[in-house]
């Protein structure tokens, strides 16, 4: 940090990057062309999910917190289970967007899902699919 200090006395900033906060501009960054931001988007859109899931499952049915947990969750529904559906073609983020599928129930991913998964080489990845797909079918 000591090394920003005369940039800052200049007034001459080095432009740093913005991490996108809300849900829609995280599905937009999903969906964008910088790797590195694809792949954060992806972390925070599977970080929501698994809060709100387990919020929705724990909390009193009347609680603000389940309220606001349940809106969220219709929102990460609508707009990041697309696009993830969209993004298991893309390596960095398959199996992110398949826990993010897992967590919000998305059934009508399973098609695009078994494709990945028999497409899919690396270990992980696919074992993350193969819950996904389990998980799903089961319900």
């Amino acid at each position: 940090m000591i090394w920003l200090l005369p940039l800052l006395l200049l007034n001459d900033v080095p432009n740093l990057r913005q991490y996108p906060a809300t849900v829609t501009d995280l599905v937009d960054a999903l969906g964008g062309d910088d790797k590195k931001m694809r792949w954060y988007a992806a972390r925070e859109l599977n970080r929501m999910a698994k809060y709100n899931t387990k919020l929705r499952k724990k909390s009193d049915p009347d609680s603000i917190e389940e309220l606001e947990a349940r809106m969220e969750w219709s929102l990460l529904n609508e707009l990041a289970a697309p696009e993830c559906v969209n993004k298991l073609k893309r390596k960095e983020v398959v199996s992110e967007c398949a826990s993010i599928l897992r967590h919000l129930e998305y059934k009508a991913a399973l098609p695009e899902l078994k494709k990945a998964e028999s497409m899919e080489n690396r270990y992980c990845t696919k074992r993350a699919l193969k819950k996904t797909i389990r998980v799903l079918e089961s319900k």
